[in-house]
Formats: C-alpha cells, sequence, structure tokens
C-alpha cells in the first residue's frame, strides 16, 4: 500500500491559522490576555483537579480503551519524534503516547492526563482551536502563543460519530525548515486508522453495528435490546429495572436468545458478539 496514495484520498480540509477571519484571532488573543497566562512559562499548569479527572476517565471509558487497541493494533513509529495525544470534547488530555525519551520530556514541561489545553489554560494550539472549530487543525510551531510549543507543529483532528464529537486526536512533531511533507502525509494516514478505530467505538456506533449482528439471528425488537443489554455484562435484574420488566421475563427471553444464536452460556455468548 502506497501511504501517500491513500493519504491524498483521505486528507481532511486542515484549517490553517492563516486561513481564519482576522478578527476571530483578534478575539482569541483577547480571551487569551483576559485569562492572564504567561505565554513564557515553563511548565503547562492548567489541569482539572484529582475528582473531576476520575469522572471525566470514567467518562470516556469507551474512547480510552479503543485509543489503547488502536496503539496496540497499529505500531508507533519508534525513531519518529512524535506524541499522540487524545483529549476529551473539552480539551483535557486522557492519554497520551511515544517514544520514550519524547514522553519523558512532555512530562517535564506538564503534558499528563488532566492538563487542560483549551485557550485560556495552553494559549492557541491545535487542540485549542479544534475545539473552538469542531475541524481538523494543522498549526506551525511558531504559531503557537506559548513558547513552550514553538518548537512543535501539530495536527488535530475531531474524533466524530453519530453527528456528535466524543473527543480530539492530536499527533505533535518536531518543527523542520523544509518543507514537513512527509510528516503530513504520515501524520494524515495515522490519524485516519486511529480515528476510525475510536470512531467505531462509540456507544451509538456500537449499540447499531450489534443490533444489526443481533438481527441475522432473527432477533425480535425485545430480543435485541435485551441481548444488547445482557452483551454489556448487565445482570438480569438490572436489565428488568431499565427495561420495566420482571426479571423472569428476562430470563426468559435470554434462553430464547441462547437457542436462536447458538450458545449456551453468558460466555459464549459474549465471546461471539463482542469479538
Amino acid at each position: 500500500m502506497n501511504v501517500f496514495q491513500v493519504c491524498s484520498s483521505l486528507a481532511p480540509r486542515w484549517v490553517k491559522k492563516e486561513s481564519l477571519d482576522p478578527a476571530v484571532v483578534v478575539r482569541w488573543r483577547h480571551e487569551v490576555e483576559q485569562s492572564g497566562l504567561d505565554v513564557d512559562c515553563a511548565t503547562l499548569t492548567g489541569r482539572i483537579g484529582k475528582e473531576e479527572l476520575r469522572q471525566t476517565l470514567r467518562n470516556n471509558q469507551l474512547l480510552l480503551r479503543a485509543f489503547e487497541q488502536a496503539l496496540q493494533e497499529e505500531s508507533l513509529l519508534a525513531e519518529w519524534p512524535h506524541l499522540l495525544l487524545l483529549t476529551d470534547r473539552r480539551g483535557v488530555l486522557l492519554s497520551v503516547a511515544g517514544p520514550q525519551e519524547v514522553l519523558d520530556n512532555a512530562r517535564r514541561i506538564g503534558i499528563e492526563r488532566g492538563t487542560r489545553f483549551d485557550l485560556q489554560h495552553a494559549g492557541l494550539n491545535a487542540i485549542s482551536m479544534a475545539v473552538r472549530l469542531g475541524k481538523p487543525v494543522y498549526l506551525r510551531g511558531d504559531e503557537h502563543d506559548l513558547r513552550l510549543f514553538k518548537d512543535w507543529s501539530c495536527m488535530c483532528m475531531p474524533i466524530a460519530a453519530d453527528g456528535q464529537i466524543h473527543g480530539f486526536l492530536d499527533v505533535s512533531f518536531p518543527c523542520r525548515e523544509e518543507s514537513p511533507g512527509t510528516e503530513l502525509a504520515l501524520v494524515e494516514f495515522y490519524m485516519r486508522v486511529l480515528k476510525e478505530r475510536l470512531a467505531r467505538k462509540c456507544p451509538k456506533r456500537r449499540r447499531i453495528a450489534m443490533d444489526r449482528r443481533f438481527g441475522e439471528y432473527g432477533l425480535s425488537p425485545r430480543e435485541r435490546e435485551i441481548a444488547y443489554y445482557w452483551a454489556l455484562n448487565m445482570g438480569g435484574l438490572q436489565i428488568a429495572a431499565l427495561l420495566g420488566i420482571t426479571e423472569s421475563t428476562v430470563r426468559s427471553v435470554i434462553k430464547n436468545i441462547y437457542r436462536k444464536t447458538g450458545v449456551s452460556d453468558k460466555g459464549q455468548f459474549m465471546r461471539k458478539f463482542l469479538a
């Protein structure tokens, strides 16, 4: 497969700083100034509290699991000094990946879970722009507000599925004097692979896919509904309370589901439909 040919056909339309309405840039600059952000700071200090971080990680479990699975399935370019950052819809960092030396340097400047990359806490950067615009953004190093980021070019893409944005995926790599064409092509390809894998894990899309599979076995609408919650490892009592039916009804329906799908227990059922 020629990665450059794939990229040319898949590449999104990247928003660049020079393409923005100057009035928007002025307004954003004013917000940064009003926030009191020190553009010459040595480390990032804006981050959410411990309890909020725990809740944020819980709320984004599916996104995080998909990200980790994608990293396992797609080998990172070990010799390429890049950072791959996953954030929630607000621009709060959920996870970061890259070569160990680059990760260590990132931690030294405050890039870790819970770090805030929104405009007020990290100035103009690819993530804060993408959060504001809801579009893929490419930002050169010298276009960042913070001196910390001046040596890095960044590309950030929304992770969208079912008509809504679930988070953002950013790839940051060292600036070079020559044109970053090779980096852009590799980043676009790699980000697209990850974005598609992440999008497939989103709850609504996952349910639609499972519902389609259940339909292949002739399950009725009620059986498909109960099968979905059963696949999420919910118990009979939980499903009964959720759907307003008795537990005995749930158990009876599950027996029919097993018979139609050719399984004999919950373990077989989950392996069959969650593989």
